[in-house]
């Protein structure tokens, strides 16, 4: 779930923490505001800074997935990416509106309490 996936995120703490909550909230925002965009609905898992700031920190596959996102392989890259299905629109909408209240929790408190509450929510 997105919510076992951001308490897994949760325990890297301090700026890791907030860094991957910062990047997974603008990859969904991207495709809320853009959603028939493939471009933002798309992205490498060996992108370097994806994997510096989201991919590679622990829980930020599992958050990939639990967003919705599928792991595929082309052109003998993987890619996370999100289907333009209704479905998934919807997941997609509650995993944002989760990830923005955790980041506003984080950027109140500076991030123990929302660390904490990451798993409880």
């Amino acid at each position: 779930t997105v919510t076992a996936a951001l308490a897994r995120l949760a325990i890297s703490g301090g700026d890791t923490y907030r860094t991957a909550l910062t990047t997974a909230d603008k990859v969904l925002g991207n495709i809320v505001k853009n959603p028939m965009e493939e471009k933002y609905r798309s992205v490498k898992r060996s992108n370097a800074a994806f994997q510096r700031r989201l991919g590679g920190v622990p829980g930020g596959h599992e958050f990939m997935l639990a967003a919705g996102f599928a792991l595929t392989t082309k052109d003998g890259e993987e890619y996370y990416v999100l289907e333009a299905s209704e479905s998934k629109w919807t997941g997609l909408v509650a995993a944002k509106e989760k990830v923005a209240g955790v980041l506003a929790e984080v950027n109140r408190t500076g991030g123990a309490a929302a660390a904490a509450g990451a798993g409880a929510a």
